[in-house]
């Protein structure tokens, strides 16, 4: 019983120290109205917390949802190819589509390697008709997904690609001949 004899020294000590006198009239009504303005405060504290709280969850849920329509229409429009290749008919075809194309490439290659201000017009002529065979495989792409593999089809995309590369030694010729009919012209200058 040590702490109650503590606490009761305590009290003996701090006997006069008390204030014992009446509080003022209406204390008890101003306390009451203190406690309802805290009650209210705390309240309408508790409320905007609450709503805080339903932002936060509903921000990352409308974050999710965007990334998944974003993602549901990339997957989406991407598996919808409007447009076939060789390489979607079969691995032989594969194969020879690369190959053209490597072709194509290398040709367009050697092409800008040479081309100078004497000989840009027929590049540029050059760009302008593959652009031409390039709209002419698309429609054969297209023709691939609307009716299917045929033989006819394929065979007119193998002969496209093919025209292509002609096309493209063709202007390379070209350009070396204007490249050499130039070197002529400057060497019976010099004679």
């Amino acid at each position: 019983m040590r702490l109650d004899d503590n606490m009761n020294e305590l009290f003996d000590n701090l006997k006069g120290d008390f204030d014992i006198e009446d509080p003022k009239d209406g204390h008890q009504q101003r306390f009451f109205d203190k406690l309802k303005g805290l009650d209210e405060n705390s309240t309408a504290g508790e409320e905007e917390e609450i709503k805080v709280r339903r932002l936060n969850w509903k921000k990352p849920f409308l974050i999710a949802a965007s990334f998944v329509i974003v993602f549901g229409l990339y997957f989406g429009l991407q598996n919808t190819n409007t447009e076939a290749d060789l390489a979607e008919v079969s691995p032989e075809m594969q194969q020879t589509e690369i190959y053209f194309t490597s072709l194509i490439n290398e040709e367009l290659e050697k092409i800008e390697g040479t081309v100078d201000e004497r000989t840009q017009q027929i590049f540029d002529d050059a760009k302008e008709q593959l652009k031409l065979l390039e709209s002419d495989y698309s429609l054969l792409s297209q023709d691939i997904i609307d009716n299917g593999a045929d033989r006819r089809i394929i065979s007119a995309m193998i002969s496209n690609l093919k025209n292509r590369i002609e096309l493209l030694e063709n202007v390379l010729e070209q350009i070396e001949a204007v490249k050499n009919l130039n070197n002529f012209e400057n060497e019976n200058t010099i004679i």
